[in-house]
């Protein structure tokens, strides 16, 4: 998440004996995009405290990129909060840190105008490399498959998928005499995709034809083990195909925009249709829901076989705002005034809110800004730790159409915040819909619950008759 850090930190006023536990201590995480940073605050003095950072370490947590010295202002005592901003810093960003004395952990977040992100802070002995995946060892129904990958001069290289949650440096290929490098991992049938991390280098694997756009500009090599989902093949009759429609719209704001809309075949033109606003994931776009997801497929599919009604899709780019500023101001303002035009419902009562990641976060975030606006909604392993999370209050939590949330038991993205989404939920007197289930933060574990829960979202929005 955090690309750049150059910290001119400015810290205030600070008790050192009141702190004695959590200064000269080291607290160390991951950012969701996996990179390793720790921290060590020092004494109090002059209303200042000493910083050290370390940036981007290893996998066994040592040996950083670059580390140095900083300071930093004090926005409250007990529990310790901090806030700076990041001199130097080309995104004009700023850092909060916050110590939590019920879990004994710190939370880190950066924000500016078009990025943010927050990780988790441990002490170093409670924060230990990640536990070999369980694609290591056999298991039942799953297949052996052997990568290998010819890199004589290279030092490292791992493989990161959907195998292992995306981590980059848990599962270590082993170099051969020959230059090449080899690991056996156990799969279940399915769809998986992978890169190689080759010394810090994120590849595509040239040596598999099998690949799928990643949404950054690259691509994902995929292993299809098993005969594919039938949910997820076209229609053989192209009758029952819907349509997929790029529109063009001029924000005021933003200025040109290109909407995705998907249609389901078989609905005149002149009848509003329920609909869905689909909202992707940090830093992708609109054709992740196409490219990734295969959700038109599987509508397709779904609607023919008479196990949903019609449905209808629109897909935005949402970049990396989390759906707020002049994202949400266009979605809400802009998009929603225009629906009729595109033969969709006009009425709330049939409109939902459908995320993945930080899409996840977006439904969350507009059910509760606009609670009037929306119908229903479907979070898909929302990605919640950040603000202004901590900011909603009961009544505004409880005033939200009924959303429903999916996260996997071994989401090293989401997990956790979905876990403190449901526990702030449960304080305001909700009883969530909340799902964990076995699967990382992957579209192996999303397009596995779609079939399930595609149909209760259209059902939810669809005028009964």
């Amino acid at each position: 998440m955090l690309r750049y850090l150059s910290l001119g930190l400015l810290l205030g006023s600070l008790a050192v004996a009141a702190h004695q536990e959590i200064t000269n201590t080291r607290w160390q995480g991951r950012w969701d995009d996996g990179e390793r940073d720790a921290l060590r605050l020092g004494p109090a003095e002059n209303g200042q405290m000493q910083v050290h950072y370390w940036r981007k370490l290893n996998a066994q947590w040592q040996e950083p990129e670059l580390q140095f010295d900083a300071i930093a202002q004090v926005r409250q005592a007990d529990p310790l909060s901090l806030f700076w901003t990041i001199e130097g810093d080309p995104e004009g960003g700023s850092m909060a840190l916050t110590y939590q004395p019920e879990e004994d952990n710190m939370r880190l977040t950066y924000q500016s105008p078009r990025l943010q992100g927050s990780m988790t802070l441990t002490r170093a002995g409670a924060s230990q490399p990640v536990a070999a995946p369980a694609c290591l060892t056999p298991g039942p129904g799953t297949q052996a498959v052997t990568l290998v990958w010819h890199a004589p001069e290279a030092k490292q290289v791992y493989l990161a998928g959907e195998m292992n949650d995306w981590q980059p440096d848990s599962l270590p290929l082993t170099r051969q005499a020959d230059g090449n490098w080899r690991l056996t991992v156990h799969l279940a049938p399915g769809r998986w995709a992978y890169k190689l991390v080759q010394d810090g280098r994120w590849l595509t694997d040239e040596a598999n034809p099998h690949r799928l756009s990643d949404g950054q500009g690259g691509y994902n090599s995929l292993i299809q083990l098993g005969e594919p989902d039938a949910n997820y093949l076209p229609r053989s009759n192209p009758a029952q195909r819907g349509q997929l429609q790029e529109v063009s719209l001029e924000s005021r704001e933003l200025g040109p925009r290109q909407v995705l809309i998907y249609r389901p075949a078989g609905v005149p033109a002149n009848t509003p249709l329920p609909w869905a606003l689909a909202l992707h994931g940090y830093g992708m776009d609109r054709h992740q829901w196409v490219d990734d997801a295969q959700l038109p497929v599987l509508l397709d599919n779904l609607i023919a076989e008479g196990k949903m009604p019609p449905l209808a899709l629109v897909m935005v780019d949402g970049g990396k705002s989390f759906y707020q500023g002049p994202i949400e101001r266009f979605l809400i303002r802009e998009l929603l005034p225009q629906a009729a035009q595109w033969g969709l419902s006009e009425q709330p009562a049939q409109r939902a809110l459908l995320g993945v990641s930080m899409g996840g976060y977006g439904v969350v975030h507009l059910a509760y800004q606009y609670p009037q606006l929306f119908a229903s909604g479907v979070a898909l392993s929302g990605y919640f730790a950040h603000g202004p999370n901590t900011q909603w209050t009961p009544q505004g939590l409880q005033a939200m159409p009924p959303l429903r949330f999916y996260c996997g038991q071994q989401d090293g993205t989401s997990l956790a915040s979905n876990q403190q989404l449901e526990r702030q939920l449960r304080q305001a007197g909700l009883t969530p819909a909340i799902q964990y289930a076995e699967g990382g933060h992957t579209w192996h574990y999303w397009q596995s619950i779609l079939p399930e829960l595609m149909p209760e979202l259209a059902r939810a929005i669809t005028p009964r008759t």
